[in-house]
């Protein structure tokens, strides 16, 4: 007897992680635009992604054993990995101090503009520095958020997923989440509406004219040697202001995934 639960154990085990690891495939394009939209740099979002996979693995038999059949559908298994995200950008939160608002204008905006800082870059390069500083600044603004609403808002505006299924995922109430997207939202309308050239051509935060201040203080970097040209571009002068700030996260271009991100994630399963 002792042999054959501890056979049916395993068949359980080894299920829930098929099971998983499907889900991890189908749904990766999800999960790794938001871990996109919610850090500055490829390390940190893969991670964001192993620590949440971690997690989701972790929660996997209280799930099994509360399914009756050993085996968590694939909408349940999408959930433990959203789930795990939410609770990893929880966790990394306790391991270092948040990014605020006033930091973000210190790095970018209160020096004067700086363009000796760009002597020698190319013009490609240079375009490729711009999309870099315009996500770049976009996204430390999501991150100036606290964890649950940062996680709401790339959810819910930023990436367009439905709020109930949502909610059911993470496991919190379809109410919970609408209040932290709508708290996050605001505080992001607040911040980029006086700010950003993106949501109105007068305004007086320019990519342009901060690219040599946010080079010189690190916040973008060169090209060369990095994982940035992962997406095709349109030219950065091609979108105009949108006057209406939270659309200028929709407009982003989609960040293509790391087929070896996804095979390293998969081997943790």
């Amino acid at each position: 007897v002792r042999v054959c639960r501890e056979l049916q154990h395993q068949a359980t085990v080894v299920r829930g992680g098929v099971m998983l690891a499907h889900a991890l495939r189908e749904s990766f394009e999800e999960i790794y635009q938001l871990a996109y939209r919610l850090t500055l740099r490829e390390e940190d979002r893969a991670a964001l992604l192993r620590e949440a996979v971690v997690i989701a693995l972790e929660q996997l038999p209280a799930l099994q054993a509360s399914g009756g059949n050993g085996s968590p559908g694939p909408e349940d298994a999408r959930g433990l990995l959203l789930r795990g995200v939410a609770e990893a950008v929880q966790s990394r939160q306790r391991q270092r101090p948040q990014l605020t608002f006033d930091d973000l204008d210190a790095q970018i905006r209160n020096d004067p503009t700086n363009p000796d800082a760009l002597r020698g870059i190319g013009d490609a390069e240079r375009e490729q520095l711009l999309w870099d500083l315009k996500e770049g600044c976009l996204t430390a603004a999501v991150t100036c958020l606290p964890p649950g609403e940062r996680v709401a808002f790339a959810l819910l505006d930023v990436l367009g997923c439905d709020p109930e299924a949502t909610a059911a995922a993470l496991g919190i109430r379809t109410s919970a989440l609408r209040v932290r997207a709508s708290r996050a939202r605001n505080k992001i309308v607040d911040y980029l509406s006086p700010r950003c050239g993106h949501v109105n051509a007068r305004n007086p935060c320019q990519c342009p004219s901060r690219l040599g201040v946010a080079f010189e203080h690190g916040f973008v970097g060169p090209v060369a040697g990095r994982r940035a040209l992962l997406r095709d571009f349109p030219a950065f002068g091609e979108q105009g202001p949108t006057h209406e700030p939270l659309s200028v996260y929709r407009r982003l271009p989609s960040p293509k995934p790391p087929a070896e991100l996804l095979e390293e994630l998969l081997a943790l399963i």
